[in-house]
């Protein structure tokens, strides 16, 4: 018997939610299950696959999105009768979120094309976001000169220093002392991110 490939991770989940909640009012063209495929498999995600033919084929993509119908109630059609309880989180968390999910999934993307999303870091398992952008996210708050570099442009741009997400300004807040800092946080707030543990490193 065939060895399974690796269980769906959070990322690929959201990105094939992403394409079902584009598509939920007409069935997705080949163009776009063969284009879902192929994002699948340039994700970093997954080293050990052991049928790559099958490995996140438009085949298993069209199941995934019928997976996504079987929960939704809004659906005209028949859906799997059984998913994933990855599926059902996400589900959960999303459904009704077309934007959020959108953005995520872009976001998702944009990532899968980083050097820095290419190594795995410890409780990605966990992380709310999905483990690339975790991935990213680590790498970046590790990487001095990147932060130095986002910051040198942001004074040349604005003459200040601002949060991208929010717009907080330590040195409009705290005067002096607040100036020349930032703090880096999520653009995916974790309000805004599936319920998932998320580990405490010792």
């Amino acid at each position: 018997m065939p060895e399974r490939n690796p269980p769906w991770a959070h990322d690929e989940q959201v990105l094939s939610l992403d394409l079902y909640l584009r598509t939920r009012q007409a069935p997705p063209t080949p163009g776009q299950v063969n284009a879902l495929s192929a994002l699948l498999n340039r994700l970093p995600l997954h080293p050990q696959r052991h049928s790559l033919s099958r490995f996140r084929s438009p085949a298993a993509v069209r199941l995934k999105l019928a997976n996504f119908a079987a929960l939704d109630p809004g659906y005209d059609g028949v859906g799997m009768t059984a998913g994933g309880r990855g599926d059902a989180d996400v589900w959960d968390r999303y459904h009704d979120q077309p934007e959020t999910v959108k953005a995520l999934a872009a976001a998702i993307e944009l990532a899968a094309g980083s050097p820095l999303a290419l190594a795995e870091e410890p409780g990605e398992e966990e992380a709310p976001e999905g483990r690339l952008l975790y991935r990213l996210h680590a790498s970046r708050e590790r990487d001095r000169g990147f932060a130095a570099e986002r910051k040198r442009r942001a004074w040349e741009a604005h003459g200040r220093l601002e949060c991208e997400a929010c717009g907080f300004d330590f040195a409009l807040r705290y005067g002096e002392a607040g100036t020349g800092y930032i703090e880096c946080h999520h653009l995916l707030p974790f309000a805004a991110a599936p319920a998932r543990v998320t580990r405490q490193q010792v």
